[in-house]
C-alpha cells in the first residue's frame, strides 16, 4: 500500500507544478522588466520541484503484495528504502507464495542482488505470480514494465534453531551482579539482502525467564516476581542480571517464535546458587533529647545535628541466604573501622550516643562463600555539645499552651534532675526528664503568683556538669483555683 506521507508529498508536488505552469504563462505576457525579475526565481522553483518529484518517485514502492499460504508466517522487516520485506516462515513445507502482478510485470528471484537475479516468470495468472516451493534465504521480486520492483526475502525459521541445551558457565567474570549462560555452538544470525546487494541482519533476541525478588519499601520486605530479559542472539553465551534468589534460568525462545505462533520447549540451566547481594539498611531514631518540630523529620538532618542521648535502631534487610555475614560499625570520624567504639555482628541492634562528637555508622555484608561483599552504606552522626538554659518566668493558667510550663532549654544532657521549692523550703515538684517541666501546680491545684526557687543538676554528653540555682516568677493569672503555699 502506498505510504500516506509519500502520497501527500506527490499531491503537493502536482499542485505546485500546476501553479508553476500558471506562473510561467503569466510571465510570458509581463513587461520585460518584470519578466527578467521573476524568470530566475521561477526557474529555481522549477528545479526544486523536479528534485522533490524525483525523490517521491524513488521512495514510492511498487504496488505489489505478498500472501503466504500453507504455513504460518511473520513479516519481520519492512525495508522501504531497500525495497524489500523480510518474511519468516515457520517452515518451507507446503509453503506457497502468492504475489500480486501488475500488468506487464515479471517475477524474479535473487540470492545476493537484483543484478544476478534469475527470471522465473513473465506470465502472471489472474493478476498474480505463484511460487509453490520457495527457497530459504532467497529474495523474490516483481518487476513492472517501467523497471520498478518490490522484493520479498524469504527465511525458513526452522533452519535457524535455538540451542539444544543451556548451562551456567563455569567462569563468571562478575558473579556479584551478573550470571553468564552458555550453550554449544553459535546461534546463526538471520540475514537478508536488498535488491541493491546490501546485506543486513535481523535483530534477533533471546528471551530468558527466571524467579527473582523485588523489594517493597512500604512493607520493608521482598515479594516474588519473574524476571524477563531479552538479549541479543549472538555467539554462544549471554549475560543476565543475576537473580536475588537461588534459581534455574530458562530460555523461552526468541522474539520471532511468538510472532510465528511457534511453541518451543523451554530450556533450563541447573539450579544456581546466586552470589549477588541486595541490601536495604535503615536507621530509625528511637529517642532524641532534642525533639524535632517537624512531624516526620529528615533523618540525615536529624543525625547531622543531634542531641545526646540519641537512641537509634539499626536494621538491615537482605536477600538471604545469599547474604550471610553482617557487621555494623560505629567509630569516630577521622578514624577507621578497626578503631570502632562499637562493632556488632548481626542484622539489627540499637545504640545510644551519650558523648558529644562526630561519628560514622557503617555496615558491611558478605555472601555465604565470601566471594562478594557490600560495604557502601554509611551515615554521619554529630552529637552537639551540651547546653542548659533556665527561664525566669512563666504564667500557668493564664493562656493554655503559651508559656504555661516551666521547662528548660537543653541539648545533649545525659543526666538531669530539677526541683521546685517555695519560699519556706517546701518541695513542690521534681522531675528527671529534661523534656519535662512544672505546670505550676501543687497537690493538683495552681499555686499563688509570686517567687519560687529551682535547684537543677545535670551532666552533658561532653562531660560538662551543671549546677543551677535561682528563682522563677509566676506571673499573675485569674487565680480562681490557686492554692497559697504554707
Amino acid at each position: 500500500m502506498i505510504d500516506f506521507f509519500l502520497c501527500h508529498s506527490l499531491l503537493l508536488v502536482l499542485s505546485l507544478s500546476y501553479y508553476l505552469c500558471v506562473a510561467m504563462y503569466r510571465l510570458s505576457v509581463m513587461p520585460n522588466t518584470l519578466h527578467h525579475f521573476w524568470r530566475g526565481r521561477l526557474r529555481f522553483l522549477q528545479g526544486f520541484l523536479s528534485m522533490v518529484l524525483l525523490w517521491v518517485s524513488v521512495a514510492l514502492p511498487l504496488e505489489a503484495q505478498l500472501r503466504v499460504e500453507g504455513v504460518r508466517s511473520h513479516k519481520a522487516v519492512e525495508d522501504k528504502f531497500g525495497r524489500v520485506e523480510v518474511h519468516l516462515l515457520a517452515s518451507l513445507d507446503n509453503a506457497r507464495l502468492i504475489l500480486s502482478a501488475p500488468p506487464g510485470s515479471q517475477l524474479w528471484s535473487y540470492v545476493s542482488s537484483a543484478e544476478t537475479a534469475v527470471l522465473l516468470s513473465s506470465s502472471p495468472s489472474d493478476g498474480v505470480f505463484v511460487v509453490d516451493k520457495p527457497e530459504n534465504a532467497t529474495g523474490y521480486f516483481v518487476k513492472s514494465g517501467n523497471g520498478d520492483l518490490q522484493a520479498y526475502w524469504i527465511v525458513d525459521y526452522s533452519s535457524y534453531p535455538l540451542p539444544a541445551a543451556i548451562r551456567v558457565a563455569q567462569e563468571q567474570p562478575d558473579p556479584c551482579s551478573l550470571v553468564v549462560i552458555e550453550w554449544e555452538g553459535d546461534i546463526r544470525q538471520i540475514r537478508y539482502h536488498t535488491p541493491a546487494g546490501m546485506e543486513k541482519g535481523l535483530e534477533r533476541k533471546l528471551r530468558f525467564v527466571y524467579p527473582d525478588w523485588v523489594w517493597e519499601e512500604k512493607s520493608r520486605s521482598y515479594t516474588d516476581k519473574q524476571s524477563v530479559y531479552d538479549v541479543d542472539a549472538v555467539g554462544s553465551r549471554a549475560e543476565l542480571p543475576a537473580s536475588l534468589v537461588d534459581a534455574a534460568y530458562s530460555l523461552e525462545g526468541d522474539n520471532f517464535a511468538a510472532a510465528l505462533g511457534v511453541t518451543l520447549q523451554p530450556l533450563y540451566t541447573e539450579h544456581y546458587l546466586t552470589k549477588r547481594l541486595d541490601l536495604h539498611p535503615y536507621i530509625d531514631v528511637i529517642r532524641s533529647s532534642q525533639p524535632d518540630k517537624e512531624e516526620k523529620p529528615d533523618l540525615d538532618k536529624l543525625l547531622a545535628d543531634a542531641s545526646a542521648p540519641l537512641h537509634v535502631q539499626m536494621d538491615v534487610f537482605a536477600n538471604e541466604p545469599s547474604a550471610s555475614l553482617y557487621s555494623w560499625f560505629i567509630y569516630p570520624q577521622g578514624k577507621t573501622k578497626e578503631e570502632a567504639v562499637v562493632r556488632y555482628l548481626g542484622k539489627s541492634f540499637d545504640y545510644t550516643f551519650e558523648q558529644a562528637g562526630e561519628y560514622m555508622i557503617a555496615l558491611e555484608v558478605s555472601n555465604r562463600d565470601h566471594s562478594c561483599s557490600d560495604h557502601g552504606f554509611s551515615r554521619a552522626v554529630k552529637i552537639r555539645e551540651s547546653m542548659l538554659e533556665v527561664p525566669n518566668a512563666f504564667s500557668p493558667g493564664a493562656s493554655a499552651g503559651i508559656n504555661d510550663i516551666f521547662r528548660v532549654q537543653h541539648r545533649s544532657l545525659v543526666s538531669f534532675k530539677a526541683q521546685i521549692y517555695d519560699r519556706n523550703g517546701l518541695l513542690l515538684y521534681s522531675w528527671q526528664d529534661p523534656d519535662g517541666g512544672w505546670d505550676g501546680k501543687y497537690n493538683g491545684r495552681l499555686v499563688s503568683p509570686g517567687v519560687y526557687f529551682y535547684v537543677i543538676s545535670a551532666k552533658g554528653a561532653d562531660g560538662h556538669e551543671y549546677s543551677e540555682r535561682g528563682h522563677i516568677n509566676i506571673i499573675g493569672y485569674d487565680g480562681a483555683e490557686s492554692q497559697p503555699t504554707q
